[in-house]
């Protein structure tokens, strides 16, 4: 093992567990989903299913780990991308906070037909649903053909995860909008609360291994 190389706790070479850079105005940690509602029919905004099946994409799927310098040059591209999906997530928060105070007023009654704040729901709901249809449009047509992956939560906090290997295992680079470039990385299974800054060495092996097997 080279003289510059460290060794994480678990006992693979990689980056220290130092702070990683936030964007300015970024908050310390990710604040929680808002919650979904009992009688309302809405969910805390979801991850988009990647490619229309409703669950984890195989990261072998994505046919390529991106290095450093590939995932900084992407960025300008995924920051337009997530600029576009600004307006329909303002109407879908708009409309989900509507549904939330007539779920509070009502509970259950308001899927009564006569309640007089039965139309407003129904046209409510159908504008969230479809502020939610052009979101994932945006982002399974424009943003994952990239290579890249939402973490949890990750539309909603501007996070963006970059495929890459790392002494011959699959690993994440991670960025979060607001970020100048992408100086952090993670495991598979360690998330946000787990991002590891990057030193220069560990930079450098980013994605220059073969491709692993999938996780």
């Amino acid at each position: 093992m080279g003289a510059g190389r460290r060794r994480t706790p678990g006992g693979a070479a990689g980056g220290g567990r130092g702070r990683c850079g936030r964007g300015p105005g970024s908050a310390h940690r990710v604040p929680a989903p808002v919650p979904g509602l009992a009688h309302g029919d809405v969910q805390a905004l979801p991850e988009p299913p990647p490619r229309g099946r409703g669950r984890p994409e195989p990261l072998m799927e994505f046919g390529r780990a991106f290095t450093v310098a590939e995932a900084n040059a992407l960025l300008p591209r995924v920051e337009s991308v997530l600029a576009r999906l600004d307006a329909p997530r303002a109407r879908l928060e708009t409309h989900m906070g509507k549904i939330q105070i007539l779920d509070v007023l009502w509970g259950a009654r308001i899927r009564d037909p006569a309640n007089p704040d039965r139309a407003e729901f129904l046209e409510e709901r159908a504008g969230l649903r479809g502020a939610l249809r052009n979101i994932e449009a945006v982002v399974e047509e424009e943003l994952l053909p990239l290579g890249v992956r939402f973490p949890p939560g990750g539309l909603e906090h501007g996070l963006v995860d970059f495929p890459s290997t790392l002494d011959g295992r699959w690993v994440l680079l991670s960025w979060r909008r607001g970020e100048e470039e992408v100086n952090c990385w993670h495991e598979l299974g360690d998330g946000f609360a787990g991002r590891r800054r990057l030193d220069p060495e560990t930079a450098g092996r980013m994605g220059t291994d073969p491709l692993p097997p999938p996780p």
